[in-house]
């Protein structure tokens, strides 16, 4: 992860306002780092109803 990190950008300040952009050479791209929790795609498995907003 150490190799990654130094790819990637950093946010600081209380609401994280800061962004401070990673050194790179000019061969190397900046990495984002994406996660997601496998619950929130499966939450509504074997529903026969569901929701969205009027007109849709």
């Amino acid at each position: 992860m150490e190799i990654y990190q130094k790819l990637m950008l950093i946010f600081e300040g209380d609401k994280m306002e800061i962004q401070i952009n990673p050194e790179l050479q000019p061969d190397e791209k900046i990495h984002i780092l994406i996660t997601y929790d496998e619950t929130t795609f499966h939450s509504n498995d074997g529903r026969n109803s569901e929701w969205a907003p009027n007109y849709e």
